[in-house]
């Protein structure tokens, strides 16, 4: 075993046990239905999981991704308090040893029974500029500010915003974002990355033409449910992403999406 040191830049420094693990870094875009759930694996123990899915179909996710005797996950990051992002992390803090729960700290009704068992670990509420060091790169909380929560009643446009770095490869997840926080985001240093976790599920509202010039994916990661009530995604924005010359894959054709890097590259596979 031996001891990796995670710190939450400005809020907070810990350190956590891991196993070293020869698995290669691997990034998963988890099959939940219409919701959004991807773990982080840096290949050397630590796993971030980032949103939570509508339901307890994550866990079905973690329990083939984890390595069976690990059932610690060192941060969990919730994008924002809607259900189909956070309705799955009750059940997965309740199953797994979380170590840290960033949360957004808008939100009400049963939102609150996850903020009441995140308060028995670690929780702290994500604000830009945060950036956790993990083996072989980092992972950044972009957006928001403590201002831009209060200031926009539609949570989307105050989802939290991560960047992942490994082995030199990036990933954007903007949550659900829409047209008022990608225009915010732009001219954002870094904004560029090789896989975008397309916001909002790939919605009419997101993934403006400004937005994906800038963010210039490679690959474009849409989470949404088959036959899902929204729509989503919606057929222009698909055309929009592949115009850009965007290698679009969706869950709910292709299931579960897994990112494997190394200093060579990025290999994708899919799983139902």
């Amino acid at each position: 075993m031996f001891k990796a040191a995670i710190a939450i830049v400005g809020v907070l420094a810990f350190s956590i046990w891991t196993t070293a693990s020869d698995s290669r870094a691997t990034v998963r875009f988890f099959d939940v239905g219409q919701g959004d759930a991807a773990l982080v694996d840096d290949g050397h123990g630590t796993q971030i999981l980032i949103d939570g899915g509508p339901d307890r179909a994550v866990l079905r996710g973690l329990g083939k991704a984890m390595p069976r005797f690990d059932r610690r996950i060192e941060l969990v990051i919730l994008s924002h308090p809607h259900l189909d992002h956070y309705g799955g992390l009750v059940d997965v803090i309740a199953r797994y040893d979380v170590g840290t729960v960033l949360v957004n700290q808008a939100g009400d009704g049963p939102y609150e029974r996850l903020v009441v068992e995140a308060d028995s670990h670690s929780r702290l509420v994500t604000a830009a500029g945060q950036r956790v060091g993990i083996h072989g790169g980092t992972v950044e909380i972009l957006e928001p500010t403590a201002r831009q929560r209060r200031r926009y009643e539609n949570a989307n446009d105050a989802s939290v915003v991560v960047r992942v770095t490994l082995h030199g490869r990036s990933f954007l997840f903007p949550g659900d974002a829409e047209e008022a926080e990608e225009r915010r985001l732009l001219g954002r240093p870094g904004l560029d990355t090789e896989v975008l976790k397309v916001p909002h599920h790939g919605s009419r509202t997101s993934s403006t033409d400004e937005f994906i010039k800038e963010t210039s994916p490679t690959w474009c990661i849409v989470s949404s449910g088959t036959g899902n009530t929204y729509g989503h995604p919606n057929p222009d924005t698909v055309r929009r992403l592949g115009a850009s010359g965007c290698r679009v894959v969706r869950t709910d054709r292709h299931g579960t999406v897994t990112a494997t890097i190394s200093s060579s590259g990025i290999s994708f596979s899919t799983e139902r």
